[in-house]
């Protein structure tokens, strides 16, 4: 059977730069595979992302946090959170 009977999984690129711009971002790619499987393969569709674009959009987000708490949000009371995960795909 091998690769063709492997299902056929969206999965995040690493980091690069675009080629038209030069801006630094990540794509998320997924299979065109009608039966769900690496049998039927017929191409990959993509959708990406720069890291400016998600820089702005997570603070206008934290910005409608800010605004819709009930006892108020200061600069000093954020936090910075760092998210670690794993990925088969990228290891290291």
């Amino acid at each position: 059977d091998g690769t063709a009977s492997v299902l056929a999984e969206g999965a995040w690129t690493g980091m690069y730069h675009f080629l038209m711009t030069g801006a630094l971002g990540l794509s998320w790619t997924q299979p065109i595979a009608y039966c769900g499987a690496y049998s039927c393969f017929q191409g990959v569709v993509a959708a990406d992302v720069t890291l400016s674009h998600a820089s702005r959009s997570c603070f206008r987000e934290w910005q409608l946090v800010v605004r819709s708490s009930a006892k108020g949000i200061e600069e000093t009371d954020s936090s910075v959170y760092v998210v670690n995960a794993d990925s088969k795909r990228f290891p290291n």
